[in-house]
């Protein structure tokens, strides 16, 4: 389990910050199962093992997130957004308009919880789309 942890870190750490990390796990786990699939460590230590792991880490990354100001939001999506390639105002308008961004919240999550991580994306969106 231990290696497996390390594994699922490395591969994390390659990300370039929790929000990237978020929407990482999010993308990665199955909509019919909630089951997180990540094709490399699933099949080297079993879907089980590293369904537990990735959960673990998309709560504990969405818990950070919980943690930081909305000033700290805008950085990393400003960041995601040149990691994304995706031109900023239409990256925007997309996560504004599909609110996609629900999608990366853990299953099981509180709702208030929820809600102010969906607060503080739209407040970051905002502000970014006020400053191009």
């Amino acid at each position: 389990m231990s290696v497996l942890k390390h594994a699922a870190e490395r591969i994390l750490a390659d990300l370039p910050n929790d929000l990237a990390r978020l929407i990482y796990l999010a993308s990665i786990r199955d909509y019919n199962s909630g089951i997180y699939l990540q094709t490399e460590l699933s099949r080297r230590y079993g879907v089980s093992l590293v369904d537990d792991i990735l959960g673990i880490h998309h709560k504990r990354v969405f818990q950070n997130l919980l943690e930081m100001p909305v000033c700290a939001y805008v950085d990393q999506l400003g960041l995601y957004i040149s990691f994304a390639g995706a031109s900023r105002a239409e990256l925007i308008k997309m996560w504004k308009d599909l609110e996609a961004y629900n999608s990366a919240i853990p299953f099981q999550c509180d709702k208030l919880a929820a809600e102010v991580f969906r607060l503080n994306v739209l407040s970051a969106l905002s502000i970014l789309e006020r400053a191009t």
